[in-house]
């Protein structure tokens, strides 16, 4: 199963980490906004959200591509579901956190920081779906043999010089 690549390398992968990494710093700036009640903090938690739907759109597409590919029978394929659904509800979550705010300049009520919550713990779980299928399964994981290595003296000659 090959699935979408850029320059050899897996596409899905590397697009999961855009809004991983925005919408734990929606929460975070949540945790600053509650702390300190600075308006400047709701608002980054806003954006941040927003930009990791966006970055989530794209990555999401790219898992599609890469979901529709696996044939039903192999054997990461439920694994493989509970990731795409796993992470579908994270984002779904904070899709909802985003509208319950009402705009950059809104402050998040109870509903919405409930939503980021329920995402964020949607998020680590899909998160850890995914290192199965890569980890345990070795989706999208090139075999060693494959790879166009140098001769194992080559190798050695470099490192030693």
């Amino acid at each position: 199963m090959r699935g979408l690549r850029l320059m050899g390398h897996p596409l899905h992968p590397a697009l999961v980490h855009f809004p991983v990494a925005l919408w734990t710093a929606s929460l975070a700036a949540d945790g600053a906004a509650l702390a300190t009640g600075a308006a400047f903090w709701g608002t980054a938690a806003w954006w941040s959200l927003v930009a990791g739907l966006a970055a989530a759109a794209l990555a999401v597409v790219a898992g599609f591509v890469d979901y529709s590919l696996m044939p039903p029978k192999h054997p990461a394929f439920r694994a493989a579901t509970a990731h795409m659904l796993t992470m579908s509800f994270s984002a779904l979550c904070f899709l909802v956190s985003v509208l319950l705010r009402g705009g950059p300049e809104s402050a998040a009520g109870f509903g919405a920081l409930v939503c980021s919550g329920l995402g964020f713990l949607a998020l680590l779980m899909g998160g850890w779906l995914g290192g199965t299928l890569v980890y345990r399964f070795g989706v999208a994981v090139e075999p060693a043999e494959r790879l166009e290595l140098p001769a194992r003296d080559d190798r050695q000659a470099h490192t030693t010089s």
